[in-house]
């Protein structure tokens, strides 16, 4: 990603003048929320079928660019109805109260968007700009900027960041057709920045500003609050249509590079790419929330798609660029342009990367303590009769489900807990590794069964969950607390145990693949959710204790190695995780 800083200071200077104001559309009495279209504005080869809602009242919409509200060429809505052609559609909701304001979406079909002529006139396009908040490992918040539509080859936008309050530029880069994405900052939350965009020296081509803001209903999501505005070469600027937050869940679907389906509805993104690079080159996959084109088959191993999480990010041909990306990203992954797996990197931000460096990516909650010598003991109550345990629906994704305890020191792990595993659903036995071996020992010790309703196993029995270690050997103990009967692997010689380890509870569900020529799929259903803990708490030889909960205390911390699946909340006496692949958190 490349710098140019007299490119940047220049045009620094040139984007410090006072963005020109926009008519925002309104109704005569906006007393109401505005009606969601769905899909959002976009670029779309096939044919959207589009929905119009509202819960304040009936929607009426018109395609002609007037004013629903007071338009003679208003269409009452019914139901969903197909969009064969480019246009801008707008909706508004009516009751006893007036008229709601006012929605718009503007739908490229096929071609290039139908050209505004004036400020006055409703949005130009979709915004083929994606502005989305990313951090890196180093905890940094940074901005990254990817161009959705199309790049002729020679066809380069220079990009710059700046704070509006001091005018400060942050960081510039340049897109083009080999580098769709960048990546700019550090930027922080709640000030406002400014963006422009630019081909090569010419005239702002597209500018405005954005924050970043923590999601109120989600402490883990990031919103970006922007407006931006588009200068077409007559020096007409209208304000672009920005699409809307991705929804919670999404589907994938691949069409031929003339438009036309080849299939739709997968939940998983990878397994579309995996299925759409069979196809000719020029095929895509688009995302249902959005319409973005998340995916183009080159059949090429020069061009480098890059994803955190099912996230897209870009495309670039520099293999740098590729290597950086992995090396910067949390979770990151890229794929050829062929559809085949390059690489991916399982670390997790803000924490040690050895602990989070599994050979299979999933859902894993960790909880760390400081390392110690003092306390040498682990206690666990484990409300387990609340799980919820499901399989995949992908029958070729086997699974490993962990409640464990473990220490962790320079010489490896030493654990043991209980598993369940797809070949004995819904059952969980006792096992144990030592910091010496690769594999777990799972006993025969069957600690609990499961009820099976629908596909949906719930454990039987709420467990005691005990780890204690000494000089040279370690013991678990599980407690079924329906039978009182208690399953333990007595003493184990491990040489590797003793000294100040780190003591570690783990939660995780886990699909297993074998196939490293693609990125596993996971995305397909399976869930380990409403694990839910009620004791949590280190003890010491003279039986002292310590609670040992989240991450707030001093003396420990929990971790959520891939916060796309899993989330982990604490209240004063307990804590719960779920974990859940359906693509996008829970």
């Amino acid at each position: 990603m490349k710098k140019s800083w007299s490119l940047i200071t220049t045009l620094c200077l040139v984007f410090m003048c006072i963005l020109p104001a926009f008519p925002a559309y309104a109704s005569d009495s906006a007393s109401g929320q505005a009606p969601v279209i769905f899909p959002v504005s976009g670029n779309y080869l096939g044919v959207p079928s589009v929905t119009i809602t509202s819960l304040y009242g009936a929607v009426c919409y018109t395609t002609d660019g007037s004013n629903p509200a007071n338009s003679n060429t208003a269409i009452a809505y019914s139901d969903r109805f197909p969009v064969n052609q480019s246009e801008l559609l707008l909706a508004a909701a009516h009751s006893s109260s007036g008229w709601s304001s006012v929605a718009s979406a503007m739908f490229n079909i096929g071609g290039p968007v139908p050209k505004q002529s004036s400020v006055a006139d409703s949005p130009v396009q979709a915004s083929p700009l994606e502005l989305t908040a990313i951090y890196n490992k180093s905890g940094q918040l940074l901005m990254s900027v990817v161009y959705n539509g199309n790049l002729g080859k020679d066809t380069q936008y220079t990009v710059i960041i700046s704070d509006k309050a001091t005018r400060n530029v942050i960081g510039g880069s340049e897109i083009s057709a080999d580098n769709t994405g960048v990546v700019i900052g550090p930027v922080e939350e709640g000030p406002t920045y400014q963006i422009s965009v630019k081909q090569k020296s010419e005239m702002n081509q597209y500018y405005g500003t954005f924050s970043v803001q923590k999601n109120a209903l989600d402490k883990e999501r990031l919103n970006v609050d922007q407006k931006l505005f588009y200068v077409n070469e007559n020096g007409v600027t209208s304000e672009v249509a920005v699409p809307a937050s991705p929804a919670k869940t999404v589907t994938y679907s691949g069409y031929h590079r003339d438009g036309s389906l080849i299939f739709s509805g997968f939940s998983s993104l990878f397994k579309a790419i995996d299925s759409i690079s069979t196809w000719e080159n020029g095929a895509y996959v688009l995302e249902s929330d959005n319409g973005e084109q998340v995916f183009t088959t080159t059949n090429s191993t020069s061009t480098y798609y890059m994803y955190q999480y099912t996230t897209y990010y870009g495309s670039s041909t520099s293999l740098g660029t590729a290597n950086a990306w992995i090396n910067d990203f949390a979770c990151s992954h890229v794929i050829y342009g062929n559809g085949s797996f390059y690489k991916n990197n399982y670390t997790s931000t803000n924490q040690p990367d050895y602990w989070a460096l599994e050979p299979e990516s999933g859902g894993y909650v960790y909880k760390y303590s400081y390392a110690s010598s003092t306390y040498t003991a682990v206690y666990e109550t484990l409300d387990f009769t609340q799980a919820k345990l499901r399989e995949s629906t992908d029958t070729a994704r086997p699974y490993n489900a962990y409640v464990c305890i473990s220490l962790q020191n320079g010489n490896g792990s030493a654990e043991g807990g209980i598993v369940c595993q797809a070949c004995s659903p819904g059952n969980w036995y006792l096992f144990y590794k030592r910091t010496d071996t690769s594999q777990p020992t799972i006993t025969s010790s069957l600690v609990c069964g499961s009820t099976q309703v629908g596909g949906v196993y719930t454990p039987n029995a709420n467990l005691e969950l005990v780890y204690s270690y000494a000089e040279g050997s370690f013991t678990i103990k599980v407690k079924n607390l329906s039978t009182n009967k208690v399953y333990s692997s007595n003493a184990i010689t491990d040489k590797g145990v003793g000294g100040s380890p780190v003591l570690i509870s783990a939660t995780s569900y886990v699909p297993i693949t074998q196939d490293f020529t693609h990125t596993p799929d996971y995305q397909a259903g399976g869930y380990f959710k409403n694990v839910h803990y009620s004791q949590s708490y280190l003890s010491d030889d003279n039986g002292n204790v310590l609670g040992f909960w989240a991450s707030s205390r001093p003396t420990h911390y929990a971790l959520e190695y891939n916060d796309d699946y899993c989330t982990y909340t604490e209240g004063n006496s307990y804590e719960d995780i779920n974990i859940i692949y359906d693509g996008h958190r829970p």
